[in-house]
Protein backbone atom coordinates (compact mmCIF):
# COMPACT_ATOMS: atom_id res chain seq x y z
CA UNK A 1 0.00 0.00 0.00
CA UNK A 2 1.74 3.40 -1.49
CA UNK A 3 -1.07 5.78 0.10
CA UNK A 4 -4.36 6.21 1.52
CA UNK A 5 -6.92 9.28 1.27
CA UNK A 6 -9.86 9.73 3.15
CA UNK A 7 -12.92 12.14 2.28
CA UNK A 8 -16.24 11.58 1.40
CA UNK A 9 -16.57 9.76 -2.44
CA UNK A 10 -20.19 8.91 -2.27
CA UNK A 11 -21.99 12.27 -0.90
CA UNK A 12 -23.51 10.60 2.30
CA UNK A 13 -21.70 12.53 4.84
CA UNK A 14 -19.13 9.49 5.79
CA UNK A 15 -15.65 9.14 5.31
CA UNK A 16 -14.68 6.77 2.58
CA UNK A 17 -11.05 5.47 1.12
CA UNK A 18 -9.01 5.29 -1.67
CA UNK A 19 -5.90 3.55 -1.25
CA UNK A 20 -3.46 3.07 -3.60
CA UNK A 21 -2.02 -0.52 -3.70
CA UNK A 22 0.87 -2.58 -5.27
CA UNK A 23 1.38 -5.92 -6.41
CA UNK A 24 1.70 -7.57 -10.34
CA UNK A 25 -1.61 -4.76 -11.03
CA UNK A 26 -0.78 -1.23 -9.88
CA UNK A 27 -4.43 0.12 -9.13
CA UNK A 28 -6.52 2.42 -6.60
CA UNK A 29 -9.22 0.54 -4.61
CA UNK A 30 -11.96 2.78 -3.63
CA UNK A 31 -13.61 1.49 0.21
CA UNK A 32 -17.06 3.45 0.91
CA UNK A 33 -17.83 4.21 4.98
CA UNK A 34 -20.36 2.30 6.81
CA UNK A 35 -20.22 5.50 9.50
CA UNK A 36 -19.38 2.73 12.21
CA UNK A 37 -15.60 2.76 11.71
CA UNK A 38 -15.65 -0.22 8.90
CA UNK A 39 -15.32 -0.21 4.99
CA UNK A 40 -16.84 -2.20 2.20
CA UNK A 41 -14.70 -2.13 -1.12
CA UNK A 42 -16.78 -1.26 -4.13
CA UNK A 43 -14.54 -0.93 -6.82
CA UNK A 44 -11.03 0.09 -8.20
CA UNK A 45 -9.19 1.86 -10.50
CA UNK A 46 -6.37 0.43 -12.97
CA UNK A 47 -3.12 2.25 -13.27
CA UNK A 48 -0.08 2.09 -15.65
CA UNK A 49 2.57 2.22 -12.18
CA UNK A 50 2.05 2.33 -8.47
CA UNK A 51 0.67 5.62 -7.33
CA UNK A 52 1.78 7.66 -5.09
CA UNK A 53 0.43 11.05 -5.61
CA UNK A 54 -3.59 10.90 -5.76
CA UNK A 55 -6.33 13.98 -4.21
CA UNK A 56 -9.76 13.92 -4.53
CA UNK A 57 -11.03 17.03 -6.08
CA UNK A 58 -14.38 17.94 -8.12
CA UNK A 59 -12.38 18.96 -11.49
CA UNK A 60 -15.70 19.20 -13.73
CA UNK A 61 -17.86 21.16 -11.55
CA UNK A 62 -20.84 18.48 -11.12
CA UNK A 63 -19.80 19.00 -7.21
CA UNK A 64 -18.56 15.06 -7.13
CA UNK A 65 -15.41 14.26 -6.18
CA UNK A 66 -13.17 12.81 -8.75
CA UNK A 67 -10.11 10.99 -8.88
CA UNK A 68 -6.88 12.97 -10.34
CA UNK A 69 -3.52 10.54 -10.10
CA UNK A 70 0.04 11.11 -11.34
CA UNK A 71 0.24 8.04 -13.47
CA UNK A 72 3.37 7.68 -15.40
CA UNK A 73 3.51 10.46 -17.92
CA UNK A 74 0.30 11.48 -17.38
CA UNK A 75 -1.92 13.59 -15.02
CA UNK A 76 -5.00 11.13 -15.10
CA UNK A 77 -8.29 12.46 -14.27
CA UNK A 78 -11.22 9.89 -13.17
CA UNK A 79 -14.46 11.70 -13.48
CA UNK A 80 -17.26 10.19 -10.52
CA UNK A 81 -19.99 8.56 -11.39
CA UNK A 82 -21.50 9.81 -7.19
CA UNK A 83 -21.34 6.27 -5.77
CA UNK A 84 -17.49 5.56 -5.75
CA UNK A 85 -17.26 4.40 -8.85
CA UNK A 86 -15.12 6.73 -11.66
CA UNK A 87 -15.75 6.94 -15.17
CA UNK A 88 -13.28 6.88 -18.23
CA UNK A 89 -10.14 8.31 -17.69
CA UNK A 90 -8.73 11.55 -19.23
CA UNK A 91 -5.21 11.86 -19.44
CA UNK A 92 -3.18 15.19 -19.40
CA UNK A 93 0.22 14.81 -21.00
CA UNK A 94 2.98 16.05 -19.28
CA UNK A 95 7.15 16.63 -20.22
CA UNK A 96 8.31 15.51 -16.97
CA UNK A 97 9.70 12.86 -15.57
CA UNK A 98 7.72 9.88 -15.04
CA UNK A 99 4.86 10.29 -12.14
CA UNK A 100 4.98 6.96 -9.74
CA UNK A 101 4.98 6.31 -6.10
CA UNK A 102 7.78 8.29 -5.12
CA UNK A 103 5.03 11.49 -6.70
CA UNK A 104 2.96 13.55 -4.25
CA UNK A 105 -0.02 15.61 -5.36
CA UNK A 106 -1.47 18.63 -3.43
CA UNK A 107 -4.91 20.73 -4.22
CA UNK A 108 -6.08 23.75 -3.86
CA UNK A 109 -7.56 27.05 -5.39
CA UNK A 110 -4.31 28.82 -6.13
CA UNK A 111 -5.66 31.39 -9.09
CA UNK A 112 -8.99 32.68 -7.01
CA UNK A 113 -10.75 31.14 -9.54
CA UNK A 114 -12.66 28.63 -7.28
CA UNK A 115 -11.75 25.63 -9.01
CA UNK A 116 -9.14 23.41 -6.97
CA UNK A 117 -5.82 23.52 -9.15
CA UNK A 118 -3.27 21.14 -8.55
CA UNK A 119 0.85 20.81 -7.43
CA UNK A 120 2.87 17.40 -8.46
CA UNK A 121 5.99 16.96 -7.53
CA UNK A 122 7.67 13.60 -8.67
CA UNK A 123 10.77 13.50 -5.79
CA UNK A 124 12.85 13.19 -9.19
CA UNK A 125 13.72 16.60 -10.16
CA UNK A 126 13.70 20.25 -9.09
CA UNK A 127 11.33 21.42 -11.15
CA UNK A 128 7.81 20.53 -10.76
CA UNK A 129 4.29 21.55 -12.45
CA UNK A 130 1.61 23.60 -11.77
CA UNK A 131 -1.89 22.22 -13.22
CA UNK A 132 -4.65 25.06 -13.30
CA UNK A 133 -8.42 23.63 -13.22
CA UNK A 134 -10.45 24.52 -16.31
CA UNK A 135 -13.34 23.52 -14.71
CA UNK A 136 -14.42 20.92 -17.14
CA UNK A 137 -12.51 17.84 -16.01
CA UNK A 138 -8.99 19.46 -17.61
CA UNK A 139 -5.98 21.39 -16.72
CA UNK A 140 -3.65 24.04 -18.40
CA UNK A 141 0.13 23.54 -17.57
CA UNK A 142 0.94 26.45 -16.11
CA UNK A 143 5.09 27.78 -15.55
CA UNK A 144 6.73 25.02 -13.71
CA UNK A 145 8.50 26.02 -10.32
CA UNK A 146 12.45 25.50 -10.29
CA UNK A 147 14.12 25.15 -7.10
CA UNK A 148 18.08 24.08 -6.58
CA UNK A 149 17.08 20.44 -5.42
CA UNK A 150 14.40 18.11 -5.46
CA UNK A 151 11.30 18.91 -3.05
CA UNK A 152 8.41 16.46 -1.29
CA UNK A 153 5.66 16.27 0.71
CA UNK A 154 3.82 18.92 -0.77
CA UNK A 155 1.34 21.43 1.61
CA UNK A 156 -0.96 24.20 0.85
CA UNK A 157 -1.80 27.07 3.35
CA UNK A 158 -1.34 30.81 3.42
CA UNK A 159 1.38 30.91 5.45
CA UNK A 160 1.45 35.38 4.97
CA UNK A 161 -2.44 36.25 5.43
CA UNK A 162 -2.34 37.85 2.25
CA UNK A 163 -5.62 35.56 1.14
CA UNK A 164 -3.68 33.56 -1.34
CA UNK A 165 -2.12 30.06 -0.79
CA UNK A 166 1.06 29.40 -0.52
CA UNK A 167 3.36 25.95 -0.88
CA UNK A 168 5.96 24.35 1.59
CA UNK A 169 7.51 20.93 0.64
CA UNK A 170 10.82 19.02 2.24
CA UNK A 171 14.11 18.79 0.79
CA UNK A 172 15.68 15.80 1.43
CA UNK A 173 19.07 16.43 0.15
CA UNK A 174 19.88 18.63 3.06
CA UNK A 175 17.07 18.44 5.41
CA UNK A 176 15.00 21.69 4.76
CA UNK A 177 12.03 22.70 4.56
CA UNK A 178 11.09 25.16 1.50
CA UNK A 179 7.99 27.97 1.85
CA UNK A 180 7.30 29.83 -1.08
CA UNK A 181 4.50 32.24 -1.46
CA UNK A 182 2.01 32.03 -3.70
CA UNK A 183 1.15 35.11 -6.56
CA UNK A 184 -2.71 34.47 -6.51
CA UNK A 185 -2.25 33.43 -10.35
CA UNK A 186 -0.42 29.75 -9.55
CA UNK A 187 3.05 31.04 -9.45
CA UNK A 188 5.18 30.92 -6.77
CA UNK A 189 8.44 32.36 -5.37
CA UNK A 190 10.71 31.01 -2.74
CA UNK A 191 10.09 32.97 0.68
CA UNK A 192 12.17 31.00 3.28
CA UNK A 193 14.27 28.24 3.78
CA UNK A 194 14.58 26.63 7.31
CA UNK A 195 16.66 23.63 7.96
CA UNK A 196 14.28 20.68 10.00
CA UNK A 197 15.36 17.52 10.49
CA UNK A 198 17.58 14.94 8.25
CA UNK A 199 14.46 13.52 6.80
CA UNK A 200 10.40 13.17 7.56
CA UNK A 201 7.70 11.59 5.36
CA UNK A 202 5.22 14.10 7.19
CA UNK A 203 4.21 17.67 7.63
CA UNK A 204 1.44 19.11 10.01
CA UNK A 205 -0.27 22.27 9.10
CA UNK A 206 -2.03 24.87 11.58
CA UNK A 207 -1.77 27.32 14.01
CA UNK A 208 -0.28 25.88 16.93
CA UNK A 209 0.64 28.63 19.44
CA UNK A 210 -2.92 30.76 18.69
CA UNK A 211 -1.16 33.83 17.58
CA UNK A 212 -3.25 34.01 14.20
CA UNK A 213 -0.35 32.82 11.57
CA UNK A 214 0.14 28.60 10.04
CA UNK A 215 2.94 27.07 12.21
CA UNK A 216 4.42 23.72 10.39
CA UNK A 217 4.93 20.16 11.94
CA UNK A 218 8.10 17.75 10.90
CA UNK A 219 8.71 14.48 12.12
CA UNK A 220 12.24 12.84 12.39
CA UNK A 221 12.17 9.65 10.62
CA UNK A 222 15.72 8.86 9.68
CA UNK A 223 17.67 6.81 12.42
CA UNK A 224 15.31 6.15 15.94
CA UNK A 225 13.35 8.76 14.95
CA UNK A 226 12.32 9.95 18.97
CA UNK A 227 11.85 13.76 17.71
CA UNK A 228 9.59 16.17 16.27
CA UNK A 229 9.64 20.03 15.94
CA UNK A 230 7.25 22.62 15.49
CA UNK A 231 8.13 25.50 12.87
CA UNK A 232 6.24 28.58 14.54
CA UNK A 233 5.09 31.12 11.33
CA UNK A 234 6.01 35.02 11.74
CA UNK A 235 3.08 35.37 9.13
CA UNK A 236 5.51 36.92 6.25
CA UNK A 237 6.21 33.34 4.87
CA UNK A 238 9.44 33.35 7.52
CA UNK A 239 9.42 30.27 10.00
CA UNK A 240 11.28 30.18 13.77
CA UNK A 241 12.41 26.67 14.61
CA UNK A 242 11.82 25.12 17.94
CA UNK A 243 13.65 22.92 20.37
CA UNK A 244 12.85 18.93 19.28
CA UNK A 245 10.43 17.53 21.27
CA UNK A 246 10.65 14.42 22.30
CA UNK A 247 8.40 11.47 21.22
CA UNK A 248 10.37 8.80 23.17
CA UNK A 249 13.56 6.37 22.90
CA UNK A 250 13.59 4.28 19.67
CA UNK A 251 10.01 5.98 18.98
CA UNK A 252 9.99 4.76 15.32
CA UNK A 253 8.24 7.65 14.14
CA UNK A 254 6.43 7.24 10.64
CA UNK A 255 3.68 9.50 10.67
CA UNK A 256 1.74 12.77 12.48
CA UNK A 257 -1.48 14.39 12.62
CA UNK A 258 -2.27 18.21 13.84
CA UNK A 259 -5.52 18.54 15.04
CA UNK A 260 -7.48 19.40 18.04
CA UNK A 261 -8.05 16.07 19.55
CA UNK A 262 -8.78 17.39 22.70
CA UNK A 263 -11.97 19.30 22.18
CA UNK A 264 -10.18 22.51 24.08
CA UNK A 265 -9.62 24.46 20.97
CA UNK A 266 -6.03 23.99 20.66
CA UNK A 267 -4.31 21.64 18.18
CA UNK A 268 -2.33 18.72 19.18
CA UNK A 269 -0.29 16.84 17.56
CA UNK A 270 -0.89 12.68 17.23
CA UNK A 271 2.49 10.48 15.66
CA UNK A 272 2.19 7.27 14.74
CA UNK A 273 4.97 4.78 15.17
CA UNK A 274 5.83 1.98 13.07
CA UNK A 275 5.49 0.00 15.73
CA UNK A 276 1.77 0.83 15.36
CA UNK A 277 1.86 2.92 18.76
CA UNK A 278 -0.05 5.99 18.79
CA UNK A 279 1.15 8.74 20.65
CA UNK A 280 -0.54 12.31 21.70
CA UNK A 281 1.26 15.38 22.48
CA UNK A 282 -1.37 17.62 24.39
CA UNK A 283 -1.10 21.45 23.05
CA UNK A 284 -0.52 23.54 26.36
CA UNK A 285 0.09 26.61 25.01
CA UNK A 286 -1.23 29.50 27.50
Amino acid sequence: MEKVLYTDVNADGKIDLAISETGPQALIEVALGNGDGTFAVVGSVNTSTTVGGLVLIDANGDSKADLVVADGLNLVVHPSVGDGTFGSPVKLPHTFQTMDSGSSLVAGDLNGDGRADVVALNGKESRFPIYLSKGDGSFSEAKPVTFTSVLSLPVLADVNKDGRLDLACFSRNNGQVVVFLGDGTGGFAVASVTSAVMATDSIGVGDLNGDGTVDLVTVETNMLAETFTVLAGTGTGQFQRSEPYQIGPSALAAALYVGDLTADGKLDVLIGQRTGKLSLFKNVTP
